[in-house]
């Protein structure tokens, strides 16, 4: 089941004595953990009624107790394991599938991991004596939604660019972000902190107060690049590399750019509007934006040789013909001076 299909049941009441959360967005899914104790554990005893379990240090007769204590002044109590703190630590995992077989009726237990798949054995045996929960992160639309909701919840409002760029700058939905909503969560605690006079958050109050990160250090370079700068895009690389960026995260930005930039100048060019772009290829309008403007320095052409390019330095930082540095530089120069040496072309 997913998380809404979770929040209807906690909503009537249902809740059962196993969950296997798969979590994706750690935020959401230790949101719902702690809705769920919440629910489950009554009276004034809550702390001795829940224990949780993040730390590799504790050992399976400390979790089997705790599954097997009776609660205290209360109907449930609640057992929450973090199972990929322990990694590959068999024990554990057979340990809880044997509880799970037969768990006891006055306890809760809730596993959560990021990496079980649904062949595993504590996979088959969760989804036949209890539930599991796909965490997926949120959609585009859905993050949205959330973001605007968060804001109106303190009374504020965010204007559509300024959403965009939050959205854009985060890359929530990157296959290598380790960004979950938890980040936008205490980004609106604090933007809404900041000056209780304003009423309707912009960009420019966005680009003062956002956090810096991997992300947006390398969506700066991305912008830098789309504009043709070459000294300070090697400049902003220097930066993410010293801040050990990822090489394959920094090539797929890149190229993500320029794959955005070729499909938006060809569409423009043949009479589609940014509007229609955005509805029509599910891309972000602030990143439409974005890349239309980099008409003026790129063509079609440009961008589909800057593939190449990243094509080309990615093959070399993987056969190891050339570390990743020196290939990233190259690549980066290449691609903000529009030379092309890598691309074959």
């Amino acid at each position: 089941m997913n998380f809404k299909r979770l929040q209807s049941e906690i909503n009537k009441g249902i809740i059962g004595p196993l969950y296997l959360f798969i979590v994706k967005d750690e935020y959401i899914a230790k949101s719902y953990a702690s809705l769920i104790k919440s629910k489950a554990v009554t009276g004034d005893f809550y702390d001795m009624n829940v224990s949780v379990f993040d730390d590799k240090e504790c050992d399976p007769a400390q979790i089997m107790n705790a599954l097997m204590t009776m609660p205290v002044m209360s109907e449930r109590r609640c057992v929450e394991i973090d199972l990929d703190v322990f990694g590959k630590d068999s024990s554990v995992i057979k340990l809880l599938c044997d509880y799970a077989e037969s768990p006891c009726e006055e306890t809760v237990l809730i596993v959560l991991s990021s990496q079980i798949n649904n062949k595993s054995l504590i996979y088959n045996v969760f989804s036949s004596n209890g539930k599991i929960v796909e965490f997926d992160k949120l959609n585009t639309y859905q993050l949205k939604d959330w973001i605007k909701a968060a804001f109106e919840k303190r009374g504020l409002s965010i204007e559509t660019d300024a959403l965009e760029f939050m959205v854009a700058v985060a890359e929530y939905n990157t296959n290598e972000s380790e960004v979950d909503v938890g980040y936008f969560a205490n980004e609106i605690e604090k933007i809404s902190l900041y000056d209780t006079s304003i009423k309707k958050i912009t960009v420019d109050i966005l680009k003062k107060l956002q956090s810096k990160n991997i992300n947006d250090d390398i969506f700066k370079l991305t912008d830098l690049i789309a504009n043709a700068n070459t000294e300070k895009s090697l400049a902003q690389l220097d930066k993410l590399l010293a801040n050990n960026a990822l090489p394959q995260q920094i090539i797929s930005s890149i190229a993500s750019l320029m794959k955005r930039i070729a499909i938006c100048l060809y569409l423009t060019e043949n009479g589609y509007s940014q509007s229609a772009i955005s509805k029509n290829y599910r891309m972000h309008p602030y990143a439409v934006k974005k890349a239309c403007e980099a008409k003026n320095n790129f063509s079609v052409k440009d961008a589909l040789c800057a593939i190449l390019v990243l094509d080309a330095a990615d093959v070399m930082i993987k056969s190891g013909e050339m570390d990743a540095g020196s290939a990233l530089f190259i690549a980066v120069a290449d691609i903000a001076s529009k030379t092309f040496s890598l691309s074959g072309v």
